[in-house]
């Protein structure tokens, strides 16, 4: 195994990507096989830049990004975040900023014998790179839940701002990231209070037998 790895940002759909998410999403059990070899619901993406990690010529790693067109009146555009029930006071604080200046994350992939390491750390410094040359003010993920607690202990100011659930084989977390908070390091204790409020709301959430 190389341990050098390249990137490259490419524009929209890539023959490479599309394979190596197949073959990911396969193998966990995401999708069933089928005979076009991609993962058929990345189809409807909109305009999308994708971050691809290389070893050698191989591609071990990638993750797409859509910055939202200004004519969507859609806070969210990609179906990752349709399952999830995002909370008031971060729904208010989105739609405080024109739709242009939002970036979603979505779709990362690592090979296994990849994962832990160089890859994970190469594409999200890229992910951060993009965002703040765009000039983006919030960017948006849904993402594992134990990879959300292994980014807070490595002070990346990422915050939840929705319920947890389990989708797409694991518990996840829709995270959001302010520029302000990358830029300054530090999350306002305004927003940790919201937080904080938001998670004892859904704990006192009384059981429904059932369900």
């Amino acid at each position: 195994m190389s341990d050098t790895i390249s990137l490259k940002t490419l524009s929209g759909v890539d023959e490479h990507v599309q394979t190596l998410e197949y073959e990911i999403y396969l193998e966990a059990g995401y999708i069933a096989p089928n005979p076009h070899r991609r993962v058929l619901e990345n189809d409807c993406y909109p305009d999308h830049q994708v971050v691809v990690a290389f070893s050698g010529d191989k591609a071990v790693g990638s993750v797409r990004v859509v910055i939202n067109s200004g004519a969507n009146k859609h806070l969210f555009n990609l179906p990752c975040f349709e399952a999830f029930q995002i909370w008031p006071w971060a729904d208010s604080l989105l739609r405080e900023v024109d739709t242009d200046r939002l970036m979603q994350i979505g779709t990362m992939v690592i090979r296994p014998e990849f994962r832990g390491g160089t890859v994970r750390q190469a594409l999200i410094q890229r992910l951060t790179e993009i965002f703040v040359e765009a000039g983006t003010r919030f960017a948006m993920a849904t993402i594992d839940e134990h990879f959300y607690k292994n980014l807070r202990t490595r002070n990346i100011p990422l915050v939840p701002m929705g319920d947890t659930l389990f989708y797409m084989g694991s518990s996840t977390v829709p995270v959001m990231v302010a520029r302000e908070w990358i830029l300054y390091g530090t999350i306002p204790d305004a927003i940790n209070e919201q937080i904080r409020t938001s998670m004892e709301t859904v704990a006192l959430k009384p059981a429904i037998c059932g369900v």
